[in-house]
């Protein structure tokens, strides 16, 4: 994986810097990207709090921006095992998605949280 054992500090120090970075870039202006880059590193620097509330506001602000919604999924799977909410992100996800390949993903993310 991305994260492997030998490397996991690092790039938990890393991931957390940049969530600094995205914070200050967030204070000045909101901007849909930077706002789920955030909460993406904030969940991969082990910051929980701020990446479901970074998620939270990017869904808030543009409900229709289906990279938060995929990425809130995998965290709610992911770090917080909290199935039932990420199937409500996946299957908003599938509202959303209009390729064939798109749609077998997202039938794919819904079929780890049955």
């Amino acid at each position: 994986g991305y994260l492997t054992q030998n490397n996991q500090t690092q790039y938990t120090q890393y991931f957390g810097k940049a969530v600094e970075c995205y914070q200050k870039v967030l204070a000045a202006n909101f901007d849909i990207n930077t706002q789920t880059d955030m909460s993406t590193a904030a969940f991969y620097a082990g910051k929980f709090d701020i990446a479901d509330k970074g998620f939270k506001t990017a869904i808030q602000k543009q409900p229709n921006f289906a990279q938060a919604r995929f990425n809130y999924g995998i965290f709610l799977r992911d770090a917080k095992n909290d199935k039932a909410g990420a199937k409500a992100q996946f299957e908003a996800l599938a509202k959303l998605v209009k390729t064939p390949d798109q749609i077998k993903q997202v039938q794919d993310l819904l079929a780890t949280v049955q």
